[in-house]
C-alpha cells in the first residue's frame, strides 16, 4: 500500500517503512525516541522520520504490529 506524507508543504507517497532505530534517550516520550526508515515511491534515496509524521499511516500501524518490542511501546497507535 502507498500512502500520503506530508512533510513541510511538499506531499511525498510512502512506500515502505524499512527499519527503525532508537535515536535519543532523553526526557521525552518514549514514542518521540524513535526514527523510522523511509522509502519514497520514485525515489532511490530514503529519509528518517519521526512518529508524529507518520503515526497517521496504515503502512506505519501495520509495521509497528510486526514487532513486539514497538508494539509495546506505540500501543496507542
Amino acid at each position: 500500500m502507498i500512502e500520503l506524507a506530508q512533510l513541510d508543504t511538499q506531499e511525498y507517497l510512502v512506500e515502505e517503512i524499512l527499519s527503525h532505530e532508537r535515536t535519543s534517550t532523553g526526557r521525552m516520550k518514549e514514542v518521540d525516541r524513535y526514527e523510522f526508515e523511509v522509502k519514497w515511491v520514485g525515489y532511490k534515496e530514503t529519509s528518517m522520520l519521526g512518529y508524529k509524521d507518520l503515526a497517521h499511516l496504515t503502512l506505519f500501524k501495520d509495521y509497528v504490529k510486526g514487532i513486539p518490542s514497538l508494539t509495546r511501546i506505540f500501543k496507542d497507535v
